[in-house]
């Protein structure tokens, strides 16, 4: 190429640059150490043993290591250690506060089951009150209203058998929440509470009212609070008259004939023998069958008490189905709180690339423009030359 008449002929200068080539970038080099440097490695779980009842003495802020000759005591400028163990109050004092750490976390469990039962009770107190929960357990109670309601009362009936009641009790696992064994339960329970009789102005018969029944004749007979004088009195007149009318008795038989005096005896007695045999028989009969009736309600206690448990089960179940969804709700808010973020933060990136490329675009231009008169000023000058 031809020389420039209008450019400087000095010598030429080349720039450099201290910072590292992109090839070096990625490559370290491995320092070597030497052999006076110890470089191993220690177990963290033995130096922890090895060290943990040992502890350092003396004055501390004076220690140097500078090597300095006009150091007080130079010989003995280092640190001190001695081995310390526990002493008994200390291991009593460390024992007592991880027994207050222990009690408090069991006072924040406690803490924890009160407001769930606040909760439950909140839910059950706003019955019949607008709100997202009650909603939502209102329409579960109707389907299973609904389910009961579509069932027949035969089922009780045949359903209040001993033997099924406690094989069916239990041969059902605890942890069964089908929905057809949920309204088993509900129908069995139903037939125990209208055979045992909850309500009181119940007027069907049932345990209740017997027990009521019996209550009420062993009182009149045995509760000596009564007043019994009325009745005393008139047991006393009934035997003076049955004294007189054995003695009218008597005199009678006296008149008549010896054979027909023993004959009207023995049938008198006979007939009075008779007479109290059945009264006797008609109470003795009466309380047997008060008995069978005792002795069924006996039998269907323990599965009531069953029952009992497993619909505590049940509201604990409820209990925490009420948790899971809270916390269920509180996730999804937080998930919808992040998405939202997400997409607020996703358009501004787009913003920002989309400006990006706008500022990219012009500056793109504004080369190409500068080369353009570049190459227009250069093939002037060669022209030129």
């Amino acid at each position: 190429m031809e020389t420039l008449s209008d450019l400087d002929q000095g010598p030429e200068v080349y720039e450099t640059s201290d910072v590292e080539s992109v090839d070096d970038l990625g490559v370290r080099t491995q320092e070597s150490s030497g052999p006076e440097v110890v470089t191993d490695h220690f177990d963290a779980v033995s130096a922890h043993t090895a060290f943990e009842e040992i502890t350092l003495e003396g004055m501390l802020e004076l220690v140097d290591f500078l090597g300095s000759l006009a150091a007080e005591s130079l010989g003995r400028n280092t640190y001190h250690t001695r081995n310390w163990k526990e002493t008994k109050d200390q291991r009593l004092a460390r024992i007592a506060q991880e027994l207050a750490e222990i009690k408090e976390e069991e006072d924040e469990q406690k803490i924890q089951v009160e407001k769930l039962r606040n909760l439950l009770e909140a839910l059950v107190e706003n019955k019949g009150r607008a709100g997202y929960y009650f909603e939502r357990l209102s329409t579960a109670f109707d389907q299973v209203e609904a389910q009961l309601s579509s069932i027949k009362h035969k089922a009780i009936l045949e359903s209040s058998n001993e033997s099924e009641t406690e094989t069916k009790l239990e041969s059902s696992p605890k942890n069964h929440t089908s929905q057809s064994a949920v309204l088993e339960l509900e129908l069995r329970l139903a037939g125990l509470e209208q055979a045992i009789g909850l309500n009181e102005l119940s007027l069907t018969p049932n345990l209740r009212n017997h027990l009521r029944d019996l209550e009420r004749k062993v009182n009149v007979l045995y509760n000596p609070e009564y007043e019994l004088g009325n009745i005393k009195q008139k047991v006393l007149e009934l035997n003076k008259e049955l004294e007189a009318l054995a003695k009218s008795r008597r005199m009678a038989q006296l008149a008549l004939p010896e054979h027909d005096r023993v004959s009207h005896t023995r049938v008198n007695e006979v007939t009075s023998t008779r007479s109290s045999s059945n009264d006797f028989e008609k109470k003795v009969e009466a309380i047997y069958l008060k008995l069978d009736e005792m002795e069924k309600a006996k039998s269907q206690l323990p599965a009531v008490i069953m029952r009992l448990k497993t619909l505590h089960e049940t509201h604990r179940g409820l209990a925490g189905a009420v948790d899971a969804v809270s916390e269920l709700d509180d996730t999804l808010g937080t998930l919808k709180r992040d998405l939202l973020s997400w997409n607020e933060n996703l358009d501004l990136t787009k913003l920002a690339i989309e400006e990006h490329a706008k500022g990219f675009e012009n500056k793109h231009h504004d080369i190409e423009e500068k080369l353009q008169l570049m190459e227009t000023r250069v093939e002037a000058l060669i022209k030129g030359t």
